[in-house]
């Protein structure tokens, strides 16, 4: 622009133009790029500024979880979706700026953090724009990984909060649901080979107005999928859990005030952010490396190579994957960054930090958790509707996943005398040859392979042996 000489006034006039005229309201890339928390705004950082009663935010913490453990009980009742029986659930609660703060206490956790990014993105293009809009009523529906997610089976059902005409908080509740519409049944086609193999790929948009389902907009999702049934009664299911907790979320404000909900909210981030801090600050300084050669892309034999150096440095900790294998163009197994980020933090929070992850402020330590990641970017059209990340693999018995040697190989955190356990990571559908090779590096580092009798996938054996061993 400066080689036209435009200056003043006229770059104002075309900046205007252009976002007047915006042709795409695709990712966008700063949202999709910060991963952190919000700054306080002004509301929060007068309040917080003043002294805080602790019972009077223990209270308030103790109803809205009390709330969101209601709202994940009610969508394992009421779902239709194979998921919403096993737990691939969550209902959550974030600040009015986006942030997420607390989780149900049985959800799971990184559906929750990957709604920091829609909301964003309603917040940003939404709000505003005068054919949109977002109002008390309004819901919001989303399952595209690119605008923030995991895989594009998992729907999210977005609510913005109101209380006396102001918006003070977010609601929302996801359901893997099992079907999208896919080039195969079920929602997550290996043979997909590029986005639009995929089926729905739903940005945030507007599905509910006057705390109703638009039925046309409903009609137009059960055009797309070879279950309309299901889509209908999990769009019910979700839209009614977040109607239940804008419920419990009102009637706290009744009794305590805005001040409290707002307060108890961002005061439970900055808790969270301050112990994973401290937990970082605790493990010995120093480089760990980890590199892995997966052999797989769910549809044929190919040896991949996942790279990994973690660093930790005072509070800070580095996970760095440069040296890793590029991106497929044909293959499914795809993730983009924000989803890579996103589950590496939460599998911190769940096996370092899990009294933190508990409580569900998971991006409150994303600024103490870093990472750095090279080469290629996701192109647009690449199928990506796994988009699951390498830690968190535990679905596909040849999915590269290293999580458990990642964190038993990473300096272990040794306040409480927690070990680092395996996680998912040792499944039990895995082809058998894996799995000998799954029970010989637990044999090494001193945990029991878990039994066909027992009810838990995993169990940690000796920390303090761990820790010898390692």
């Amino acid at each position: 622009m400066n080689d036209l000489n435009i200056t003043g006034d006229d770059q104002a006039l075309l900046d205007q133009f252009l976002k007047d005229n915006q042709l795409f309201y695709g990712p966008d890339p700063e949202i999709m790029g910060d991963h952190d928390i919000s700054a306080r705004s002004p509301d929060e950082e007068r309040l917080l500024s003043a002294p805080v009663d602790p019972h009077l935010i223990n209270l308030v913490r103790g109803r809205v979880l009390a709330a969101l453990d209601e709202g994940n009980t009610m969508i394992e009742q009421m779902g239709a979706a194979p998921g919403a029986k096993w737990g691939d659930i969550v209902a959550s609660i974030f600040t009015a700026t986006g942030d997420l703060s607390m989780i149900a206490p049985h959800g799971v956790v990184g559906f929750a953090a990957c709604v920091h990014y829609p909301i964003k993105f309603i917040i940003k293009y939404w709000t505003d724009e005068p054919t949109v809009g977002v109002r008390d009523g309004d819901g919001f529906i989303h399952n595209d990984a690119r605008y923030g997610g995991i895989h594009s089976t998992d729907q999210s059902c977005i609510m913005p909060v109101f209380w006396r005409d102001k918006l003070v908080c977010w609601v929302s509740c996801t359901i893997h649901e099992g079907e999208t519409g896919g080039c195969e049944p079920g929602g997550m086609p290996p043979s997909a080979e590029s986005r639009y193999d995929e089926g729905l790929k739903m940005s945030p948009f507007k599905v509910i107005e006057n705390f109703q389902l638009r039925r046309d907009l409903v009609t137009f999702l059960q055009n797309m999928v070879r279950d309309p049934k299901l889509q209908l009664e999990d769009m019910k299911v979700k839209l009614h859990t977040c109607l239940r907790l804008r419920e419990r979320v009102l009637a706290v404000l009744e009794e305590f005030g805005e001040d409290a909900l707002t307060v108890s909210l961002r005061q439970h981030i900055e808790d969270v952010q301050e112990e994973v801090r401290r937990r970082i600050e605790e493990l010995p300084d120093g480089t760990t490396r980890v590199l892995t050669f997966p052999d797989s892309t769910l549809r044929e034999n190919a040896l991949l190579k996942f790279s990994l150096a973690v660093t930790v440095k005072g509070d800070t900790m580095t996970l760095d994957f440069r040296g890793s294998s590029p991106e497929f163009m044909n293959r499914s197994i795809n993730t983009n960054q924000a989803s890579l980020k996103t589950m590496l933090l939460t599998s911190y929070l769940q096996n370092v930090a899990r009294p933190a992850a508990d409580h569900g402020g998971v991006r409150a330590g994303e600024d103490a958790v870093r990472r750095e990641i090279a080469g290629q970017r996701l192109v647009r059209d690449a199928a990506a509707h796994e988009s699951h990340p390498a830690v968190q693999g535990h679905d596909h018995p040849c999915h590269p996943d290293d999580q458990a040697e990642l964190l038993a190989a990473a300096p272990l955190y040794r306040g409480g005398g927690a070990a680092v356990r395996p996680a998912r990571y040792f499944h039990l559908r895995r082809p058998h040859a894996e799995r000998r090779e799954c029970r010989q590096f637990l044999r090494r580092h001193q945990w029991q392979w878990p039994g066909r009798t027992q009810s838990s996938r995993w169990r940690a054996f000796d920390p303090a042996a761990v820790r010898g061993q390692l």
